[in-house]
């Protein structure tokens, strides 16, 4: 027996072979630039929450902000501008 195939048929299987293929090269390209696509990504990573940010969340503008979050000592106790104090091993030394 012989399967008659239409132009249509094989017109279409070409346009599906060639779907494949730039599919499997564009997954080939993001795996060389070890992306993912945004489906995987979400994919491996799921739902989960980022834990680091649940608790004590802190929004810190500057270096300064940052360090008063982080400080252990009392603001007031804390040197302002230890920069001045360079200068002080000098002028002891010397003077």
């Amino acid at each position: 027996m012989r399967l008659q195939v239409t132009h249509h048929q094989l017109n279409t299987h070409k346009e599906e072979e060639a779907k494949r293929k730039e599919q499997v090269i564009k997954e080939k390209m993001l795996a060389a630039k070890r992306e993912v696509s945004e489906d995987a990504y979400h994919a491996m990573v799921g739902e989960h929450e980022n834990r680091n940010r649940l608790e004590g969340e802190v929004e810190a503008r500057n270096v300064a902000e940052a360090l008063s979050v982080l400080a252990v000592k009392d603001a007031a106790d804390a040197d302002k501008h230890p920069e001045k104090f360079v200068d002080l091993p000098w002028t002891i030394c010397l003077g």
